[in-house]
């Protein structure tokens, strides 16, 4: 999973793209898809984390197969996989593949004609983000 991408969307910079759309009408009835297109990888979100002095390990598929099944068979921490459960193939094997390939070719040309660009994540976006997660944790 380490190559796996991840789409973070700022929500400053969402909510930036929403006023130009509204505020440049074109007069024509348009869809937008609004996401950042600069994706990461799980690989740089991990580093980021453990720059944040987060302890994350990165083991073996047997090793997390084993793991998974040791709470799920554990009645008091079964519900902490509550959340992933319905990522799981029979083989306890994470899937996250897909057929579905979202384009925005339109919204970010149109965007550009706008002078509004999506923020590359930067490490700096990644350690306030992990930030607050930690705040709230």
């Amino acid at each position: 999973l380490l190559d796996l991408p991840l789409e973070f969307t700022p929500v400053d910079s969402a909510s930036k793209s929403i006023i130009k759309l509204i505020t440049h009408p074109s007069g024509k009835n348009r869809i937008f898809h609004l996401y950042n297109h600069k994706i990461i990888t799980v690989k740089k979100l991990i580093r980021s984390v453990q720059k944040q002095g987060f302890k994350v390990s990165i083991i073996s598929e047997k090793e997390f197969k084993y793991k998974i099944k040791k709470i799920l068979n554990d009645e008091g921490s079964k519900n902490i996989l509550n959340n992933l459960i319905n990522d799981f193939n029979n083989d306890l094997h994470l899937h996250y593949k897909t057929d579905i390939i979202i384009k925005s070719d339109f919204t970010i040309n149109y965007l550009k004609r706008l002078f509004f660009r999506w923020p590359k994540i930067s490490n700096k976006y990644l350690k306030r983000f992990i930030e607050l997660l930690r705040s709230v944790m």
